[in-house]
């Protein structure tokens, strides 16, 4: 009995859908079916096809009287076959034997796409070279494809980095980053000049984080140097600062005086601005000079002695 049965099973081997029709008029049990898929099975699948095991599920890979079809791989690894379509990447000269490459029944934990990540050439494979920063992953695979898939990882930069400007600065990131520096450092490279206030004179030496508070970097008010200076001058002398100061310092010597409540008349205008204003104008309180509630006159002969030391009687608001 045993022998007629060896030799049944030989001859019906090729077709799982046979072994199907067998069973069930020989009525066998479940585990007795399991032992004869086991017997037809020249190996356990791989990993990601385990699913598949089982004697039931045979046709679903193979053809009855053929060997499995690139048709039937496709029809599961359908993002696969679009590449095939499109000529691109690892895939673009394949040809219609998926078992060259891809061969199954060697043990759950074999290895289905064998490659060699260190000879893997990602730039002309992918479209996205491994360069500055990320050359390191070249040795780890994991560390971007996250999946088992290849060819669910997106190129953006927002796909692995989390975006610090929560995002304020758009999709394209090397405007101010690049692969050479880590992105906290793209501020020492940042070429200001090619945003719409670029840097000049003492602007140049003033910490990022001064102006941009809390890392907002749009919609920064610059049109008035009112917007981020507060000014000194208890007076109004209108909003065009550059009048008398320039970037590379707000220390000035030319002040347009008639714009002030003390016009400089006859021999005033000759007078060292020095010789009067000893500390800053902005800073020194006004004057009994000025017509103001309880004015009264000062002695010229007073106000020679004083110039003449140095000293500063009086300080005009500018």
């Amino acid at each position: 009995m045993v022998i007629a049965m060896r030799s049944l099973f030989a001859r019906v081997r090729a077709s799982s859908a046979t072994w199907l029709t067998l069973a069930a008029i020989l009525g066998l049990p479940a585990a007795t079916v399991a032992q004869i898929g086991a017997l037809v099975s020249p190996g356990p699948l791989s990993r990601p096809h385990a699913h598949l095991e089982g004697i039931s599920n045979c046709q679903r890979c193979h053809e009855p009287g053929r060997q499995v079809t690139a048709a039937r791989c496709l029809s599961c690894h359908k993002p696969v076959a679009e590449r095939i379509a499109a000529r691109k990447g690892v895939h673009r000269n394949a040809g219609d034997q998926c078992v060259g490459c891809h061969a199954e029944h060697a043990g759950l934990d074999a290895e289905l796409r064998p490659f060699d990540p260190a000879r893997f050439d990602h730039a002309a494979e992918t479209g996205f070279p491994l360069e500055g920063r990320h050359a390191p992953l070249a040795r780890d695979c994991a560390k971007c494809h996250r999946t088992r898939s290849f060819l669910t990882a997106r190129t953006e930069c927002a796909a692995c980095h989390q975006d610090p400007h929560r995002p304020t600065l758009g999709a394209n990131c090397q405007t101010c980053h690049s692969t050479a520096a880590a992105f906290a450092d793209a501020r020492k490279g940042f070429d200001h000049s090619r945003a719409r206030f670029p840097l000049l004179g003492a602007h140049r030496t003033v910490e990022c984080a001064q102006c941009h508070v809390n890392k907002t970097f749009t919609g920064l008010k610059f049109a008035s140097c009112a917007d981020c200076h507060k000014t000194p001058h208890r007076a109004a002398l209108g909003g065009e600062c550059a009048t008398c100061h320039g970037n590379e310092t707000w220390k000035t010597t030319r002040i347009d005086h008639a714009r002030t409540a003390f016009p400089l008349k006859g021999k005033h205008g000759g007078v060292p601005c020095a010789s009067c204003h000893v500390k800053p104008a902005a800073r020194v309180r006004r004057s009994t000079m000025l017509p103001t509630p309880g004015w009264r006159a000062i002695s010229p002969w007073s106000v020679k002695r004083r110039i003449a030391s140095r000293a500063a009687p009086f300080s005009w608001p500018v």
